[in-house]
């Protein structure tokens, strides 16, 4: 792969990847550039989360598989990248992966795929892989700059969800909040108002 290639994929993922807010649709679109970039039959995104994973985004990857990858599973071959710090990818073939039912295997348009882990602190908050039919190589420069750009938006996607979580978290408790001081307010209204009454006739 030449490098002046390799540069504009790179451009393209930091332009698409790296704004003001990412969402899973600008997740998406990044694999759908990888796929037509790369010549790939399927690309997809899977999040780590406590030792299992389950699936993001992908983009050509079959129904089916794309249901099974939905279900948080601990089989997975990606697994094995856990600990493997010093692993920049790993290839994994179709065949040998335990968790994918031998009649769905035989449906499916890929042999092996790169498998790209995304670290944070190293720590494994997800997986990126980019599936094929043949065999054709990517430069493990490339795969190198996918970990990295990957790692920092999907990092950056993680922090924008818990932070929208904790947002929508935060109104409820205020809506929560509200209704307990209304309920209060009325409450303690209500003696007060007896008082008032019972002042007034003997003023009277």
């Amino acid at each position: 792969m030449r490098f002046n290639v390799k540069k504009d994929i790179v451009l393209k993922l930091i332009d698409l990847l790296f704004c003001e807010y990412i969402d899973l649709q600008k997740i998406n679109y990044s694999l759908k550039v990888l796929l037509n970039e790369l010549n790939a039959d399927a690309a997809w995104l899977i999040q780590w989360n406590y030792f299992s994973s389950a699936l993001v985004a992908s983009c050509g990857l079959d129904k089916n598989m794309e249901d099974l990858e939905k279900i948080l599973h601990k089989d997975c071959q990606c697994r094995q990248l856990i600990n493997g710090e010093e692993k920049k990818y790993q290839i994994y073939y179709l065949e040998k992966c335990s968790y994918i039912p031998d009649h769905l295997k035989n449906k499916l348009d890929f042999c092996y795929h790169y498998s790209i882990p995304l670290r944070s602190n190293d720590e494994l908050i997800g997986v990126l892989n980019i599936a094929y039919s043949k065999k054709k190589k990517i430069s493990e420069n490339l795969l190198i700059f996918l970990s990295k750009i990957y790692s920092a938006a999907f990092s950056n996607y993680v922090f924008c969800k818990k932070i929208e979580e904790q947002s929508k978290q935060l109104a409820r408790k205020n809506n929560e909040l509200e209704v307990l001081v209304s309920a209060i307010s009325h409450d303690l209204k209500t003696p007060i108002i007896s008082a008032k009454g019972f002042l007034k006739i003997i003023k009277d």
